[in-house]
């Protein structure tokens, strides 16, 4: 190297580094680590660190001139997230330029478009002696699952809690860290509550889908109830739902938007198309209440 040029963060461009910090769902799978010359932390080849923010994955920049006559004219730099699977297309970009510096710091937070999968990182720059450089690289944010005690006191109910568990085992993520599927209503559906058609923040963000499968399960509830006045608008003789049967109608709409019961010749009747799922559900929440929770519970 020329006596005049700065040692730009290890004399190579940028690479990621892994900063996990539970109970925040997302980290970023990267290689070695090498020191940071902007703080000393142990970062991976030169000064990026893509780290969990208190919503989601925030990319750090640090690069230094080691010679303090020669500065950055400018530091470009710009992180792509994107997830193409199970029929998704989602993607997230952010940019951050600087001024003129001897070291820069830029940061891109993704808390606001909370996006997990395939990550692409670019960096350029040019120094006051003309010098420049370029590169790009890649990687891969992934998810971590909340403890199950977690899941549970976000749930804030025992049915919802219930779903969860039957649903997804209390699983936001795979045992590789990309979303957890399943197969339900006919779709692919992700998440703690397979969520149908969900957003990006209900994908990767767990809080995100607990709460949307919290409105879905308040709209099941809320069908069902209405349900019996509608037989009867209709003709048939039932009665208002009883608390057992009220827990196996709303389970059945929000597992499979089918109803348990139709009305009989003397009021309701469990459905010929079957009810396995709200059985399921049923029987879940009456071992949990008794205090007997099945495998896997705790």
């Amino acid at each position: 190297m020329k006596p005049d040029s700065p040692q730009v963060a290890n004399e190579t461009s940028p690479a990621v580094q892994v900063a996990v910090g539970a109970p925040h769902p997302l980290r970023v799978l990267s290689p070695r680590a090498l020191r940071d010359p902007c703080g000393g932390q142990g970062v991976d080849a030169d000064g990026v660190i893509v780290a969990n923010g208190p919503e989601g994955p925030v990319g750090s920049l640090c690069i230094h001139s080691s010679n303090a006559a020669v500065l950055f004219t400018r530091v470009d730099f710009s992180m792509t997230i994107s997830y193409n699977e199970h029929g998704r297309s989602d993607s997230a970009s952010k940019s951050a330029r600087s001024g003129q510096a001897q070291t820069v710091r830029l940061a891109l937070d993704f808390s606001t478009t909370f996006q997990g999968g395939v990550s692409q990182i670019g960096l350029s720059y040019s120094l006051t002696n003309g010098q420049s450089g370029s590169k790009s690289f890649g990687g891969r944010i992934t998810g971590e699952n909340p403890t199950k005690d977690m899941v549970k006191n976000k749930c804030g109910s025992v049915p919802m809690a219930v779903l969860a568990y039957l649903l997804s085992g209390f699983r936001q993520f795979d045992a590789h860290g990309s979303a957890f599927v399943t197969k339900r209503l006919g779709q692919t559906c992700f998440g703690l509550l397979a969520i149908p058609s969900p957003t990006a923040a209900q994908i990767w963000n767990w809080k995100s889908n607990i709460e949307r499968g919290e409105q879905l399960y308040q709209e099941a509830h809320t069908s069902a109830l209405a349900y019996p006045q509608e037989m009867r608008d209709a003709g048939h003789k039932v009665d208002d739902f009883d608390r057992k049967q009220l827990a196996l109608e709303t389970y059945q709409r929000f597992g499979t938007s089918r109803s348990y019961w139709v009305p009989g010749v003397q009021g309701w009747i469990p459905s010929p198309a079957g009810g396995a799922f709200a059985e399921g559900c049923l029987k879940v929440e009456q071992d949990v209440r008794a205090g007997n929770p099945p495998a896997g519970w705790d």
